[in-house]
Order: structure tokens, then C-alpha cells, then sequence
């Protein structure tokens, strides 16, 4: 018996747009498609995406970049605005984006970024489409307990690499706006 996998239906968002908020259901995929992706790079992309929230809350920029392609981008789309609040488009540019963003909070919070509910919407041997939860929260140094401070989807484009596989494109389609558009 062949496995089913579920993939998004023609002429549905691509990880590149955000996705709309009518029909929500049709978003999920009711169309079955044959498993053309071998459970070890399932595995692997879902260990990078593991691999993204610790090096980001570690405070290490330098592994963060590293799960980007060289010429991978990184954008942040918040509610409301046609633009993304956050654009950038290289290793090298988002590896300056984390190292600026992660010394800005050095001594003020802590943060962890949940990731969860990974669909993948397109699979072959050598790329992929996902999507995944992200739920973040901030503790202060003062705080008692963690706040939830962003939530939203991470729309992501995949290549598999001599290095493994690695997010050619990440956008992050957040639930509101935290602030980026006061920056």
C-alpha cells in the first residue's frame, strides 16, 4: 500500500506569498500524492528546523546563518502590511541581521522559539515545501516566567546540499505585529 502524503492544491499560496485567510481548510490539502521523500530527509528537515530555534536562542548567529543557503533569504511578514517588515537575501546578510538583533537583547531576555506541526506541501528527493507553527516568548531577567511575545507560520523553500538540506527561503507569517513597523 503506497503512503499518502498531503500536499497543497493547485493553484494554492506557495511558501514565497502569505497565505489567505479565506478558506482556511483548503490551505491544509485534501489532495493525496504518493511519499516521493525518504523518512531520513523528512527526519533531517525537521532536525533543522530544531536545530534553527537553538542556535537563534543560544544566541549563535553563526550556526543561524548556516541553515540558510548561500544565497538563502529570510523574510517577516506581519498583518496588514503589503511588504515584508524584514527582508534579508544572503548567508552573509542574515547572519548580520541575528548577530544585531541577538546583542540588542544580551542581558535584558531570553528567548525560545517553539516549533511544531511541520506539513510538508511539496516533497522530492532534492527540495522541499513546509510549514510550521512558531510560538516565541521572551523572560526577562527579572521575569519569573516566560511571556508569549509572537506566534505565527514559517513558510519555508528547501534544497538538499553536499552540506545536508538548508532553507533556501524562510518566511515568517506572524499572527501580528510586534513591533516591526515602530523600527
Amino acid at each position: 500500500m503506497a503512503r499518502l502524503l498531503w500536499r497543497r492544491p493547485l493553484g494554492a499560496n506557495s511558501c514565497h506569498e502569505p497565505p489567505t485567510h479565506a478558506g482556511r481548510d483548503s490551505q491544509i490539502g485534501l489532495e493525496p500524492r504518493a511519499a516521493t521523500m525518504s523518512v531520513e530527509d523528512k527526519l533531517a528537515i525537521q532536525e533543522v528546523i530544531a536545530r534553527y530555534s537553538y542556535a537563534y536562542d543560544s544566541r549563535d548567529a553563526d550556526a543561524f546563518a548556516q541553515l540558510f543557503v548561500e544565497d538563502g533569504s529570510f523574510a517577516v511578514i506581519v498583518p496588514g502590511e503589503s511588504t515584508p517588515m524584514v527582508r534579508r537575501s544572503s548567508r552573509a546578510a542574515i547572519r548580520e541581521w541575528a548577530e544585531q538583533r541577538l546583542q540588542e537583547r544580551t542581558g535584558r531576555f531570553t528567548s525560545r522559539h517553539y516549533q511544531s506541526g511541520i506539513l510538508f506541501d511539496e516533497l522530492t528527493p532534492g527540495s522541499a515545501l513546509t510549514r510550521t507553527m512558531v510560538l516565541v516568548t521572551h523572560q526577562g531577567v527579572t521575569e519569573v516566567a516566560p511571556r508569549l511575545t509572537v506566534s505565527g507560520i514559517y513558510h519555508d523553500q528547501w534544497r538538499k546540499t553536499h552540506e545536508g538540506w538548508r532553507l533556501v527561503h524562510r518566511t515568517a507569517q506572524l499572527d501580528r505585529d510586534p513591533g516591526l513597523s515602530q523600527r
